[in-house]
């Protein structure tokens, strides 16, 4: 019997290299479209969102039309619970201050005790970050869920608005008593009229008409808001929408102000989650009502 030879040892399992897959394949689809986007022209944005809203409040067959400001803002996609610091780099964006990144907006709050990961509870901290990192004046407005002169004023001088809202899944303002807390930029306002003749001749001088869109009157050019005031006064509350923006997509947004603003006044419990480990977070209590209710950032160039 001749001697058996032991077979060689099976070679080795392949190296296996972990990574978060869910979170990079994400965040790097979010970062080539951002990219993509952000050579989409100014007027095809705006053109897109006032068709979608036209389809889904069924404006199609009725001689509705849209008075549409617009500031074209560069995307920024947060990483981590980042929300409120990547809404004031958009925000910084508009301002004309690009070389400022959201890790640097992280690292200064960090600095000021404001925020442990990223989060903001607090406007009032937001005004004070806003000021140290941009050359503007940060402009702190309370109870706003009963009128929309700040926002609508602001917006028509291309002011970047920072507001906390409760987001729901699409990303869309719901009320969920605070528990979805989230932060958004406004860098735009859209009124439905249903009539060119009720908009005064004054108002009117300021906007011209999409070359492809004839529903649809654009302006870029800031103006007095005085008269758009009164006309946005007697619009029903579902006439009045903003463009929006937020660190979770790369999605320019048009919402009815009425219903973020109501979004905004029902901010008032922290998410049972993040109480449950509040020593992690900066957070003046359990309740974030004192912090971010009823409370918005304009932001002012200086």
């Amino acid at each position: 019997m001749s001697d058996s030879v032991a077979p060689p040892p099976p070679p080795p399992p392949p190296t296996v290299v972990t990574f978060p897959l869910q979170t990079t394949i994400k965040t790097a689809v979010l970062h080539n479209l951002n990219k993509a986007i952000a050579d989409v022209r100014p007027e095809t944005v705006v053109r897109d969102a006032w068709r979608a809203l036209c389809q889904r409040r069924k404006y199609g067959d009725s001689n509705m039309y849209g008075l549409c400001h617009f500031h074209q803002t560069p995307n920024v996609v947060q990483d981590g619970p980042m929300c409120g610091l990547v809404a004031l780099c958009m925000a910084g964006h508009q301002l004309g201050s690009t070389d400022i990144s959201a890790d640097e907006i992280l690292a200064k709050a960090k600095y000021l005790g404001f925020t442990n990961n990223g989060e903001m509870f607090s406007a009032t901290h937001m005004c004070t970050l806003a000021e140290t990192l941009y050359t503007c004046r940060a402009e702190l407005v309370r109870e706003m869920s009963e009128r929309w002169d700040p926002v609508i004023d602001a917006l028509v001088h291309n002011n970047p608005v920072l507001i906390p809202y409760d987001k729901d899944g699409n990303n869309e303002p719901c009320c969920k008593k605070g528990h979805k807390a989230h932060w958004a930029v406004l860098t735009g306002l859209l009124i439905c009229v249903d009539s060119v003749k009720s908009v005064p001749t004054a108002l009117m001088a300021h906007y011209k008409v999409d070359s492809e869109d004839p529903s649809l009157l654009l302006t870029h050019t800031p103006h007095e808001a005085g008269e758009l005031r009164d006309l946005t006064s007697t619009r029903e509350a579902g006439s009045v929408y903003v463009f929006a923006k937020q660190g979770k997509s790369v999605q320019t947004h048009l919402w009815c102000l009425n219903q973020l603003l109501e979004s905004n006044s029902n901010l008032r419990e922290l998410d049972p989650q993040i109480a449950s480990h509040i020593e992690d977070y900066v957070v003046s209590s359990t309740s974030i009502e004192q912090g971010l209710c009823n409370q918005l950032v304009i932001l002012h160039e200086t």
